[in-house]
């Protein structure tokens, strides 16, 4: 079994056992790092292209990897937990014999990591990016280049999740750009308003006009590569395709750091702070759910943060304004 077959049907039964978008997303999320991580990292294809050739060696390896990287002990636990409850959804299945996930304590997340430095793109190297972005990648059709111009000046401009960005509906962008902000609903069904700032209009307006014909409600689209029957078909665009894809804008930018869509977050919280925004709506715009009890009763206020959002400093220069 194809390990991004298993995922599919993974994912649809999840969906049957009506657990929520969000908690879905969030497996999909881990085990699409997991999967970058053994083909890319440790170059082990052979594990995504036949389920059976996982072990409890690469499990450790990547969770490993994991506590090198300082990642909290919240975020290991989770990724543990994705990993595991896939590995017996295979089993029950009948893909795997056993589940190669190590039952023995070597991979336990054991207390708190130390605090880690936040990594983010300072006003320079955001440009650079986004220029990056401007003028696309090697091969890549107009409508792709749209999308992903309209998909990063959101992210930066608004701090979303990448699992938030890629659940967006046409609906939800259009009434986002008619009422300047987007309604998202965030990590435990949380919902939360956020501003949209003005300089994601024009690029979100742009990818709208060229984005490929389909019955899909989803915003931002893919189309594969791989052919079925006669035609290439438009689905979802993946959380997995984004991390590959902003990794390769980094490096045709020549940033001196490995770039995830979790680093655009950093960046624009960053940004919104060095504006001089109460660090108190910077965490509700975020999403954050665990605030302190003050914290609790801070109210975000749209239109300052829409002011703020649109003071950040990377949106000088908007290679979409030429």
């Amino acid at each position: 079994m194809q390990w991004d077959e298993a995922v599919d049907r993974f994912t649809t039964t999840l969906k049957m056992a009506d657990r929520s978008a969000n908690t879905i997303a969030a497996y999909l999320s881990d085990l699409s790092l997991a999967a970058d991580y053994w083909a890319n990292a440790r170059k082990r294809p052979e594990v995504l292209d036949n389920l059976a050739n996982l072990t409890s060696d690469d499990i450790a390896n990547w969770f490993f990897d994991l506590r090198r990287q300082r990642k909290s002990r919240q975020t290991v636990l989770r990724r543990q937990a994705s990993l595991k409850l896939f590995l017996a959804y295979a089993v029950e299945q009948r893909w795997l014999a056993a589940s190669p996930y190590p039952e023995s304590g070597v991979i336990k997340a054991k207390g708190q990591a130390p605090e880690r430095e936040i990594v983010y793109l300072d006003t320079h190297q955001a440009q650079a990016f986004m220029a990056a972005v401007h003028y696309g990648l090697p091969n890549d059709p107009d409508w792709v280049q749209a999308r992903d111009a309209a998909l990063f000046w959101l992210m930066l401009g608004t701090g979303l999740r990448i699992s938030e960005a890629v659940q967006l509906t046409m609906k939800d962008v259009a009434d986002g750009i008619r009422r300047g902000q987007l309604n998202i609903i965030g990590k435990g069904d949380k919902r939360r308003q956020v501003a949209l700032p003005e300089a994601t209009y024009a690029p979100l307006t742009a990818y709208r006009e060229v984005r490929p014909a389909t019955e899909l409600n989803a915003f931002f689209v893919t189309q594969r590569r791989i052919p079925k029957g006669q035609h290439f078909p438009i689905t979802p665009l993946s959380a997995r395709e984004v991390q590959r894809r902003i990794q390769q804008y980094g490096a045709q930018a020549e940033l001196p750091l490995h770039l995830t869509p979790h680093k655009l977050r950093h960046t624009y919280a960053t940004a919104l702070l060095e504006a001089g925004m109460d660090i108190r709506i910077v965490q509700e715009a975020l999403g954050h759910a665990h605030l302190s009890t003050t914290e609790i009763y801070a109210h975000v206020n749209v239109a300052t943060q829409k002011e703020a959002a649109n003071r950040l400093p990377y949106f000088k220069g908007n290679p979409q304004d030429k």
